[in-house]
């Protein structure tokens, strides 16, 4: 687990939206991050803790060992200035769209472009890291 350090800035020009994103196939590997009272924490889902865990992989509690967090998703590192961010997560998963923009907008001003994959109103759910255009925040 890392936690968050602000990012070396944003590149000056990028496209508005990205093809969807197969972390399976993403040189970058996922990672679960979740907001915690002080601090923005991170770990490759499937790192080697998680790989000895029952589900082989590590949850978003292992991030915040049980306690409350204020949201969580999935990320993936485009490079080291760009983020593609999901709300994606079962007990920390933003509750709002308004909520998941508002964290995107935080990941964007702690020094890194953010592409996030938004909220499904519909579901009433964030958009899970696969499938989906991410968008420019």
């Amino acid at each position: 687990m890392v936690v968050l350090v602000d990012g070396p800035g944003a590149p000056e020009s990028l496209d508005s939206s990205l093809p969807p994103i197969d972390p399976s196939e993403s040189s970058s590997p996922k990672r679960l991050w979740a907001v915690r009272s002080e601090d923005v924490v991170h770990a490759e889902e499937e790192c080697e803790f998680g790989r000895l865990r029952p589900a082989g992989r590590i949850k978003h509690t292992n991030l915040t060992g049980g306690e409350p967090a204020f949201a969580g998703g999935e990320l993936i590192y485009l490079n080291e200035q760009v983020l593609v961010v999901s709300g994606d997560s079962g007990r920390y998963g933003p509750r709002s769209a308004q909520e998941l923009h508002d964290v995107s907008i935080a990941f964007k001003d702690s020094g890194y472009a953010v592409y996030s994959l938004g909220y499904d109103a519909e579901a009433n759910r964030p958009f899970p890291l696969i499938g989906v255009r991410p968008r420019l925040i």
